[in-house]
């Protein structure tokens, strides 16, 4: 996840308190291209003592505490332009974790497989359109999360570095954190389909509110969707 395909899904700070300089202060010379921004956060990262984001493959469960304790999650995409296939309704982008899914009862796959959205906290797959949601097995309970509010909801406190990819989206995706007072600071990398690209330094607290702290990195690419 931490290297998405450019426009294949989008996906699915000031550092107050480290006692570390301004990040722009860092590396005055803007890169030039996507390539260039990885190195720049790589290098700016073990400057200030940032640690990466693991990809979402690498997570499992245990490494997550969301609210209700699910005993499992799937994260999936529907697509509007497979809309009228019956199969798949979905794919699922995402197990946390497939060691548990095979732990589970026939009635529990069966509820998990009906539930379904069109809808979801993040989005991608222009110039189609799809969305990103993830439903949660609690006993035979499937719970669906596929907007914002809902998600702050199932992820409770901020409290754990892997909850930090469900809060970027449309295009930002989180590279390295660092742990403060009260919560993260956060290196990210972003795209759009306008032909932009950059980087950026986010707080986000223990309660789920996300601040720009800096904008590190904005450039012109030769990027369409």
């Amino acid at each position: 996840m931490k290297r998405a395909l450019i426009c294949s899904l989008l996906l699915l700070l000031n550092a107050c308190g480290s006692g570390g300089s301004n990040p722009s202060d860092e590396n005055s010379q803007t890169p030039g291209n996507p390539t260039d921004i990885s190195a720049y956060l790589d290098n700016l990262a073990a400057e200030q003592n940032y640690h990466s984001l693991t990809s979402i493959n690498e997570s499992v469960l245990a490494d997550y505490q969301f609210s209700g304790d699910p005993e499992y999650v799937e994260i999936r995409m529907y697509q509007s332009e497979h809309s009228q296939d019956s199969n798949p309704r979905f794919e699922v982008r995402h197990e946390l974790d497939g060691a548990i899914r095979t732990t589970l009862s026939e009635n529990q796959l069966f509820y998990l497989n009906e539930a379904f959205s069109e809808y979801g906290y993040d989005y991608g797959c222009l110039p189609s359109w799809c969305a990103i949601y993830l439903v949660a097995l609690t006993g035979e309970q499937v719970t669906v999360v596929d907007n914002q509010e809902d998600l702050l909801l199932f992820l409770g406190d901020i409290d754990r570095p892997h909850e930090l990819r469900f809060m970027f989206n449309g295009g930002e995706f989180p590279d390295y954190y660092k742990a403060v007072d009260d919560g993260y600071l956060v290196l990210t990398q972003w795209f759009n389909c306008n032909g932009r690209n950059g980087a950026n330094l986010w707080h986000v607290d223990t309660w789920g509110n996300k601040t720009l702290r800096e904008n590190l990195i904005d450039q012109e690419v030769n990027m369409v969707c």
